[in-house]
């Protein structure tokens, strides 16, 4: 039941989360935990919570909250000294989006003080000052998640302010594109079922998008602007 396994710096260390802990790993290779973190009581809305990796110390984390301290949806940031000690940052996306809660964050590897929010009725959220203050999408109402595991959000390695987020698409499109930092939303449905989408990865040039869903691997090209059945006749669905 381990989830949401994110790095810092490339894989050489982890964090990931089981139902009730998030855990760290300095050294992935080896295997050994340097110490689990407990979820205190609310801290977590989903029963395996995001993880948003911080590309600038690797031995800290963010962790899709719950609160620790007052009432909301927070980000709870994790780090590592010689145990791992919690921070709840400031921002209410419960508040803030309506009575949501955080199901998917992503940073941007091309300006690490972009960051992304996605809650679960679909409120889509931005700051460019490393989470100091945020910017909700108005008029938008993107996908939900997975009522466990939550949804995805990911961040072009091309272009600043381009943002793939993907959910639950049963009753709306699955898949939006953003390329102007949140301010407006393109649904990236055309061929793509009416299914869930676990989680999406665009390649490095985002000529390709590959996405897991309930229905089996789907890949979109930007050329098309459609999306394909990855798995043909052979593929097994799992």
């Amino acid at each position: 039941d381990y989830g949401h396994i994110v790095s810092g710096d490339g894989g050489e260390s982890i964090w990931m989360v089981y139902p009730g802990f998030a855990d760290y790993y300095p050294n992935a290779e080896s295997g050994e935990t340097a110490d689990s973190w407990y979820f205190p009581e609310n801290a977590t809305e989903l029963w395996l919570p995001p993880l948003m990796a911080d590309p600038n110390f690797e031995n800290s984390a963010y962790l899709a909250g719950g609160y620790v301290d007052a009432y909301g949806s927070y980000i709870i940031r994790l780090d590592f000294g010689n145990s791992i000690s919690s921070t709840q940052l400031n921002y209410n996306f419960k508040y803030w989006s309506g009575g949501g809660y955080i199901t998917a964050m992503a940073c941007s590897k091309i300006n690490t003080n972009y960051w992304y929010v996605l809650t679960n009725n679909g409120k889509f959220f931005t700051t460019t000052d490393y989470g100091v203050t945020w910017t909700k999408t108005g008029g938008f109402t993107g996908p939900g998640n997975h009522y466990f595991y939550g949804a995805s959000i990911q961040a072009s390695a091309v272009e600043l302010g381009k943002v793939y987020i993907s959910g639950s698409g049963y009753s709306n499109p699955g898949v939006y594109m953003t390329e102007d930092n949140g301010e407006s939303f393109t649904a990236l449905d055309q061929g793509l079922p009416q299914t869930m989408i676990y989680d999406i990865a665009p390649t490095l040039g985002d000529e390709f998008i590959f996405a897991a869903t309930e229905l089996g691997p789907y890949v979109y090209t930007t050329e098309t602007n459609e999306w394909s059945n990855l798995a043909g006749d052979l593929a097994p669905d799992q």
